[in-house]
């Protein structure tokens, strides 16, 4: 039986790390809902032009990779 080396040890307990990271992520990370942080014209505005552009900030970007996960998982992200 041949012997295990240094490199693989070091291999091994990196690759346990790195597994154990991951889930640890995965499994008690928890995402923020996707929320409004700040709308213009403020809510509850009056008399305001028709013409006025709306400028809506979320929580986090629109188009990014956790929304197209919660879109594809069947979860509406968006309330």
């Amino acid at each position: 039986m041949k012997a295990v080396g240094r490199f693989e040890t070091l291999a091994g307990v990196v690759l346990l790390t790195l597994t154990a990271a991951i889930a640890g992520l995965l499994l008690l990370g928890k995402p923020r809902p996707l929320a409004v942080v700040a709308a213009s014209p403020r809510p509850g505005a009056v008399e305001v032009p028709v013409e006025t552009q709306l400028t809506i900030t979320f929580s986090w970007p629109v188009g990014s990779p956790r929304l197209r996960r919660s879109a594809a998982s069947g979860r509406t992200p968006i309330t």
